[in-house]
Order: C-alpha cells, then structure tokens, then sequence
C-alpha cells in the first residue's frame, strides 16, 4: 500500500511546524535507541551482579516512555496536518505506545520478580530498541 495521509494539507517541506516536528522526532528516535540500550546494559549489570534496580532505574524507565509518547504525539500532529505516511508506521506507533505503557504499570512487578524480573527488563529494553527501529525504517514507505 501507498502512503496514508489526513488532513487539512499543512506539509512537512516547507519552514514551518512539520519540519520542526520531523526533526524532533528524528533526535528523539536517538535518544530512544540510547536510552533504552542504557536501560539493557544497566539491567545486564544488575543481574551480574545480583543488586535490584533502584528508583534511577525506574525513573529512567518512565522518561523513555514519556519520550515515546512525545514522538507518538508529534507524529500524530503530523499525521492529521497531512504529512503522509505509511500504515505500518501507524502500527508500530500503536505497539510503541502499548509497550510505553505495559512497561511502566508492569514495572513494580518486575522488580518483585527478582533476577527473572530483570531478564524481563532486558528483554523489555531490546523490544523497545526493535520498535523504534523498525517504526522509523516505515516511516515513509
């Protein structure tokens, strides 16, 4: 399928709004890669060494999500000013956002969970690497 578009026809390509938010999202989508290849190695470290994650943790954790919900609300505002897309960009946004949040409400059950609660904390921060990758190469077809 062709690229998917909606609105009222305010495009990116111009010096406007668009290209602002286009450009936000493209250093979020870094920030998301760093941040959660942080949160892996941080919980690889935990569970080598056997220590719990702490409030820095989680408090990481939740600004990686808030990100995610940033880049969703841009590309939503994008989306409905009529800068076209594709669908599968649409659905790895919904993914994304439904792993932002399964990540912090499952969050204080996975630190009671122990090692095993950290294994799922590694794999949690690769499937949010995954997402956003595959999210941005759908971007535009």
């Amino acid at each position: 399928m062709g690229p998917v578009r909606l609105g009222w026809g305010a495009e990116a390509g111009g010096d406007g709004v668009g290209d602002a938010l286009l450009s936000l999202k493209q250093i979020l989508f870094v920030w998301l890669l760093v941040g959660n290849g942080i949160l892996f190695v941080w919980a690889v470290g935990l569970y080598l060494t056997g220590r719990p994650t702490g409030p820095l943790y989680f408090r990481l954790v939740a600004f990686m999500q808030i990100l995610v919900l940033v880049v969703i609300g841009a590309g939503v505002f994008l989306f409905v000013s009529g800068v076209a897309t594709t669908w599968g960009h649409l659905l790895y946004a919904v993914l994304n956002a439904g792993l932002a949040v399964g990540r912090l409400l499952a969050h204080g059950r996975l630190v009671g969970m122990g090692k095993q609660g950290l294994l799922w904390q590694m794999f949690l921060a690769l499937l949010a690497i995954a997402l956003v990758a595959r999210s941005s190469v759908t971007a535009y077809g």
